[in-house]
């Protein structure tokens, strides 16, 4: 029998008796406690293990933390798992539970993550971006920063900026574009991204773009290893940058100590709290539990407020005090 929803609510024009009505709804009743019961179980039964790198400081310290604000968001403890870096993955392996679930911090903590059986569910953190032996994992969460997150914070500088440049290499950065493509749109800039595959072709497109930027333009320096290049890349294009009055804004603290305007960087604890979330959503089977690569929301804000002035933008009070780091530090 097929009950319409405004049949089911009235009732009593169903053609069954009310004996039989009373079952139906004590029923769904019961199925729908039954449901929620053992989501409540799995979650509370959750069992997480948490591989991450067994290296010294100041990056201990940040697995530490991420690894803290996982556990302040678990029904129960996790089990950390600390893998160096010459361990043998094939070497590790779990007990039997009813759920496994890993949770993979670096790359070794995923190196080791993936040589597991396949019937462990896998949430990858801490590394900037995917890989090609990142497949099996779940979910991913980068840490680079959301570009939506990023260009809005450029929006409260730049009242007046026109166009975002970014280069790229699509092996490193290509996945961070789509988001950055689309999240220049949402704030009402025009997104201009250059594909290079190694330094010399950077720096090449570099020294071609300072010819087309100008006062409303705003350049991106993302987390890549090729186009971010620390020992030539980077200061070239700061130095440039400052030279010609040019907004440049970065994906790295470290830039902002160094010139650029602001930078996005991870809050650890916060991410902790994330990769949690992401736990307890797949043991539950929730058809929303994010998949796929995600880039970092949870975040923290530097500005340098000397490349600020150099630039004519006024940090007002409230803007000033919506970062959480100033530089240079007094």
């Amino acid at each position: 029998m097929t009950f319409s929803h405004y049949d089911f609510l009235q009732g009593a024009n169903l053609n069954v008796n009310r004996r039989t009505f009373c079952k139906s709804i004590a029923s769904a009743a019961s199925l729908y406690a039954f449901c929620a019961t053992s989501q409540a179980q799995n979650s509370a039964s959750l069992s997480v293990r948490i591989f991450y790198p067994d290296i010294g400081e100041p990056y201990k310290s940040i697995f530490v933390k991420i690894m803290d604000g996982v556990d302040e968001r678990l029904p129960r403890p996790s089990q950390r798992i600390a893998i160096s870096s010459d361990a043998n993955p094939a070497s590790i392996s779990l007990p039997r539970d009813n759920r496994q679930l890993v949770i993979a911090l670096g790359r070794a903590g995923l190196k080791a993550a993936m040589a597991l059986d396949g019937a462990v569910d896998i949430i990858g953190g801490g590394v900037i971006g995917p890989s090609e032996a990142d497949a099996r994992i779940t979910m991913l969460q980068s840490l680079a920063p959301d570009p939506s997150i990023l260009f809005a914070r450029l929006r409260q500088l730049q009242a007046n900026g026109r166009r975002i440049f970014a280069v790229y290499s699509t092996i490193n950065s290509g996945w961070l574009m789509r988001f950055a493509e689309f999240a220049a749109r949402a704030n009402g800039f025009e997104f201009k991204a250059y594909e290079v595959n190694d330094l010399r072709a950077a720096s090449q497109k570099y020294q071609e773009l300072w010819s087309e930027l100008n006062a409303t333009d705003a350049l991106w320096l993302p987390q890549d290893p090729i186009t971010s290049e620390e020992s030539t890349i980077v200061p070239t294009v700061l130095k440039e940058a400052w030279n010609r009055n040019i907004v440049l804004f970065s994906s790295n603290l470290a830039h902002v100590r160094r010139g650029a305007l602001f930078a996005l960087f991870p809050n650890n604890t916060a991410l902790g709290h994330r990769l949690a979330a992401a736990a307890i959503a797949h043991m539950s089977v929730q058809a929303n539990a994010p998949r796929g690569v995600m880039p970092l929301r949870e975040l923290f804000a530097s500005l340098n407020t000397r490349t600020a002035s150099h630039l004519g933008i006024d940090y007002v009070p409230k803007l000033h005090g919506s970062f959480d780091l100033l530089l240079p530090e007094r």
